[in-house]
């Protein structure tokens, strides 16, 4: 199921219409402290929390059907800085039950609400406030202007999931599935993420340039995964028409059951790399790495050529085919 279940310093926006390029919680705030933080920052930030508290109210089956209905409200357009004190307002609202999620989407509303109006650039970074869930889903750039978020705050479970044509970059930790079902997007991870990593997602480019945990790319397709840390277990697992580049150690069942996909493994990989792929290419530069895909790389599937073929690269970059299994004699 596709669908999220709904349960459980800071710079002004910028305009700009740069390209993608090829990618391709149950206290309510007393009013006179609304009314003061309205005196003091301003009717945005009254107007603003009147209609987060409209949405702690709603009740859908999936988080999509908060996101779209908190859209229809008619909600403020706010920049980066009005964003991020919204967000340090609503520390008053933490012990309502769904607060994490709820609040995540909300953001992630009055991102878009400032996209729709012609902004871009946001940059967040909120002070003192918990890991938010869902920042940054469901948004909707376009291809010539994708929506380009820099979050130097932690983040909760799906950070950018169900995103389209937008550009995210995250500078602190995020926990799982950021990115999950994302399409036509650019990710990129500076600190630590957690279990799916683009899970199932499309058309996308996500860097990982710290840890990342189990299931990194899984079920990705026609996308680019780069991992320059280590990964856990089942990165690339059921990945298609993708392509997935291991800088570092990577665990257990990589690429396990991957289709007409690259697979470039340039460190030590764990047990059973590439079990059950067809039609896919294995290349690394490691010799210990070539002999265990040599042991583990089916030369059949189902009782039929895998057609996968493994290469060494050497140390002057040429490209040596060790094993095609499509060019093999098949047994009758």
């Amino acid at each position: 199921m596709n669908e999220i279940l709904a349960t459980g310093m800071s710079t002004p926006i910028k305009k700009g219409n740069k390209g993608l390029g090829d990618l391709v919680r149950d206290m309510a705030v007393p009013a006179p402290e609304r009314e003061r933080k309205a005196r003091t920052e301003g009717a945005w930030l009254e107007e603003a929390l009147q209609k987060y508290e409209i949405a702690l109210g709603i009740r859908r089956y999936t988080y999509t059907g908060v996101f779209n209905k908190i859209m229809t409200q008619s909600l403020p357009v706010l920049n980066s800085r009005q964003i991020n004190q919204f967000i340090e307002a609503t520390i008053e609202y933490e012990d309502r039950k769904q607060y994490l999620g709820y609040t995540g989407i909300f953001v992630s509303t009055l991102i878009q609400i400032a996209y729709n109006a012609g902004h871009n650039d946001f940059i967040f970074e909120p002070k003192g406030t918990q890991p938010l869930e869902l920042f940054g889903t469901n948004l909707k750039g376009t291809e010539e202007n994708p929506i380009r978020l820099t979050i130097n705050a932690q983040t909760g479970d799906y950070c950018g999931a169900h995103t389209e044509h937008s550009i995210i970059t995250n500078n602190a930790q995020t926990r799982n599935k950021c990115g999950a079902f994302a399409k036509h997007s650019a990710i990129t991870n500076n600190a630590n993420t957690e279990d799916g990593c683009g899970w199932r997602a499309e058309y996308v480019i996500i860097t990982n340039n710290a840890q990342t945990k189990d299931y990194c790319g899984y079920g990705i397709r026609y996308s680019k995964i780069t991992n320059n840390a280590q990964t856990g277990d089942n990165c690339g697992a059921l990945a298609e028409y993708s392509t997935i580049t291991n800088n570092a150690q990577t665990r257990d069942n990589c690429a396990w059951k991957a289709k007409h996909s690259i697979i470039m493994n340039n460190a030590q990989i764990g047990k059973l790399c590439g079990g059950r792929a067809n039609n896919s290419t294995f290349k690394t530069n490691n010799q210990e790495t070539l002999r265990n895909m040599l042991i583990n790389i089916p030369r059949r599937v189902d009782n039929a050529s895998s057609r996968n073929k493994i290469i060494f690269i050497h140390p002057d970059g040429t490209e040596e085919v060790i094993k095609d299994y499509a060019m093999m004699k098949q047994p009758i």
